[in-house]
C-alpha cells in the first residue's frame, strides 16, 4: 500500500480525497467513487484510511476502479507535516489524542483538513454522489465551500442545550419536520402549503455552512485557518471540528473562501434528506452539482443496500435513480455477486 506524498499546486488540482474509517465500506460508497468516475475520467481520486483496510467485496472493487488510489493514514506524519506549516506552538497531534476513538466523524474532520492542506483538491464525503462535473470549482484557485439551511438551535442544543424560551420554536420546528416527512413517504410528494412553509423555514432555519464538500487548493489560507483554530476549540463536543469550525472560520474572514448558495452542495436541507429516496417528482436546481444524501439519517436502509433494491425502487426518488444510473455504469460489473 502506497503512502501519501506532499506536493504544493498554485490552483486546485482534479484530485478527489475521501477518508475512510471502519469496516462496512458499502454498495452506497462504493457508488460515491462511481460517481466522480462518470464526471472525471481523468481525475485522480484517492481514498485515505485511518485504521485497517475494510474487507468488503465493495471496497475490493472500489480499489480495483481507475485512478483511485487507496493510502494509508499516517496520522502523526500528516499532522506534523501540518505543524511545520503553521506556528511553532502548533500541536495537532494533541487535538487528535483529545478526540475520543468512538467520534469518527471529528477524527474524520481534521484529518480532511490536514490533507488538503497537504495535498490539494477536493474533499468529498462518502455519502454525496456527484451529478454534473465540477469543472468551474477546479478552474478556480480559490478555495470553496457550501451552505445549507439547518435547524437555527442545532448547535446551541448540543454545546449549552437548549432554555424554556427554545421550546416553542423546537415544537414548532419538529411538528413541521414529522408532518413533512409523514406525507412524503405516504404520497411521494413533498407538498406543505407554500408560504406557510417559507414562513416556518424563515423562523427556525438558518444558513450555515458544511464540510462534507470542501475545495482548496494546498497550503491554502483555508486551510490554515482551518487547522489553527482546531486547536482552539473542544474536540470532544459534536460537530466543533466540523461544520461549526468551518462556519466560524470563514465568518470571521469571508476572503478565505467562495461560499456557494445551498443550491450548489446542498439543495435539500439535511433535515429533509428523506426526500431523495421518497419523493418520486423532486427536481433538484440546474445548477446542483451533487447531492449530499446524509447517511447519519439513513443508516439501516444504506447498511443493507443492494443492487437489486436500486432496481426494485427504480423511479421512487433522487437518490434511487442516480444510484441505479452509476450501477448501469461501464466500472460497474453487475455478474459479481454483492457482499452482504
Amino acid at each position: 500500500m502506497s503512502r501519501q506524498t506532499f506536493t504544493v499546486s498554485a490552483k486546485i488540482p482534479e484530485r478527489f480525497i475521501f477518508i475512510w474509517s471502519g469496516q462496512s465500506f458499502g454498495l452506497s460508497n462504493r457508488l460515491a467513487v462511481e460517481s466522480v468516475i462518470r464526471h472525471h475520467p481523468w481525475a485522480t481520486i484517492e481514498i485515505h484510511i485511518e485504521g485497517s483496510e475494510p474487507l468488503t467485496l465493495d471496497f475490493l472493487q472500489t480499489r480495483q476502479l481507475p485512478n483511485v488510489e487507496i493510502h494509508s493514514v499516517d496520522v502523526a506524519e500528516l499532522l506534523h507535516a501540518c505543524d511545520s506549516d503553521l506556528s511553532r506552538s502548533s500541536d495537532l497531534l494533541s487535538v487528535w489524542n483529545r478526540i475520543p476513538q468512538t467520534a469518527l466523524s471529528a477524527r474524520s474532520n481534521l484529518l480532511r483538513y490536514a490533507l488538503l492542506h497537504l495535498r490539494g483538491g477536493i474533499y468529498l464525503d462518502f455519502d454525496i454522489l456527484v451529478r454534473r462535473p465540477l469543472d468551474n470549482i477546479l478552474n478556480s484557485s480559490h478555495s470553496q465551500v457550501g451552505a445549507e439551511m439547518v435547524w437555527k438551535l442545532d448547535e446551541k442544543r448540543v454545546q449549552q442545550g437548549l432554555e424554556v424560551i427554545d421550546w416553542a420554536p423546537t415544537a414548532l420546528w419538529a411538528v413541521n419536520w414529522w408532518l413533512n416527512k409523514e406525507i412524503c413517504m405516504i404520497s411521494g410528494r413533498f407538498m406543505p402549503p407554500r408560504h406557510l412553509q417559507k414562513m416556518i423555514d424563515k423562523m427556525v432555519l438558518v444558513q450555515a455552512l458544511n464540510n462534507a464538500v470542501i475545495a482548496s487548493q494546498a497550503q491554502s489560507e483555508l486551510t490554515t485557518a482551518l487547522l489553527e483554530n482546531a486547536q482552539l476549540v473542544n474536540p470532544t463536543v459534536r460537530f466543533s471540528l466540523g461544520p461549526s469550525l468551518l462556519t466560524a472560520v470563514v465568518r470571521q474572514e469571508p476572503y478565505l473562501a467562495h461560499v456557494h448558495e445551498p443550491n450548489s452542495f446542498y439543495a435539500i436541507p439535511p433535515g429533509q434528506s428523506y426526500r431523495f429516496f421518497t419523493e418520486r417528482n423532486l427536481v433538484l436546481p440546474e445548477e446542483s452539482y451533487l447531492i449530499h444524501y446524509v447517511s447519519s439519517n439513513h443508516g439501516e436502509l444504506l447498511k443493507s443496500l443492494t443492487p437489486e433494491m436500486l432496481m426494485e425502487n427504480n423511479s421512487q426518488g433522487v437518490f434511487w435513480d442516480l444510484a441505479l444510473s452509476l450501477l448501469r455504469s461501464p466500472y460497474v460489473d453487475l455478474k459479481m455477486p454483492h457482499a452482504a
